[in-house]
């Protein structure tokens, strides 16, 4: 993970085709973490799937984050938490 650590910061004009390729090379990292800390495989991809939209709207709001892997990581952890204490009504 570390060879990808480093500043997001890309010309205004390339923008959304640099930090797309940059997310798309974290993506097998995510997935397989994701695969770890869910149930079904279903649920890691939509986990992952949704790390990956949220870190992608907040580049476009300031694109300074560094370590952008770990940010990412982060944001999938709290995601995968947040679905499994989510309350499934029991019906009796």
């Amino acid at each position: 993970m570390s060879r990808y650590r480093w500043r997001m910061t890309v010309p205004p004009h390339e923008g959304p085709t640099l930090r797309a390729e940059a997310l798309t090379r974290l993506m097998p990292d995510l997935l397989r973490r994701a695969r770890r800390a869910c149930p079904s495989r279903d649920d890691a991809e939509d986990i992952a799937q949704e790390a990956l939209l949220r870190v992608w709207a907040r580049l476009e709001i300031a694109d300074d984050i560094e370590g952008i892997d770990g940010y990412l990581m982060v944001t999938m952890r709290h995601l995968s938490r947040k679905r499994r204490r989510r309350v499934i009504p029991l019906e009796f």
